[in-house]
């Protein structure tokens, strides 16, 4: 959602990522990714990214961000796409890397401290770790997943399911958040249709 807007955010909270975190693996950085923006909408309303992240049997994903980044490693050619995370990261079989310096001029003093509470407390966790901790009991992803018996969804299609995660329901009963989060999704909304 609103990636065209979004992609040098985007892009540069991955930069941000990789330079805190050795040996960054897709998963993880996803996994680091979703933290963030929940976190961000608890806290205030909310998301950084807007990413739109589906329910998936080993956690939430950004759906997005995952097949740009399996498709540039299955050809090994970059697409030439308009928007790319590719300007920012660069992806091989194993890690992703930062292909440029950390811009953190587009990001407010918040997200900073956000991001780097986010690092500090779970970028030494490795995937299976991450997993486990968005696996909890009670967890937005616990509940789209009961909620909607996924687990047939994962057997047939391979642990993957077109279930989005609904990050705005963490503030029901919270009227500040819920407005934060629907007077930017308006602003972000007239921008995309406007540019």
């Amino acid at each position: 959602m609103f990636r065209y807007l979004n992609n040098d955010k985007i892009g540069n909270l991955l930069v941000f990522i990789a330079s805190r975190c050795e040996n960054l693996g897709l998963t993880k950085a996803l996994k680091l990714l979703y933290i963030i923006d929940e976190t961000a909408v608890k806290e205030t309303g909310v998301p950084v990214t807007w990413l739109n992240y589906q329910a998936w049997q080993q956690g939430p994903v950004a759906n997005e961000i995952y097949e740009e980044i399996i498709s540039e490693r299955r050809s090994h050619v970059h697409s030439a796409h308009e928007i790319s995370i590719f300007d920012f990261i660069q992806a091989n079989e194993i890690c992703l890397t930062a292909k440029i310096d950390f811009n953190e001029d587009i990001f407010s003093d918040y997200e900073i401290r956000l991001f780097q509470k986010i690092i500090e407390n779970y970028g030494h966790l490795s995937s299976g770790e991450l997993i486990l901790v968005l696996h909890k009991e009670r967890s937005l992803w616990d509940k789209v997943i009961k909620e909607n018996d996924l687990q047939k969804d994962f057997e047939l299609f391979r642990g993957k399911s077109e279930h989005s995660i609904p990050l705005y329901s963490l503030n029901e009963g919270d009227i500040m958040k819920q407005m934060a989060f629907k007077t930017a999704f308006e602003a972000l909304d007239f921008q995309e249709h406007w540019y």
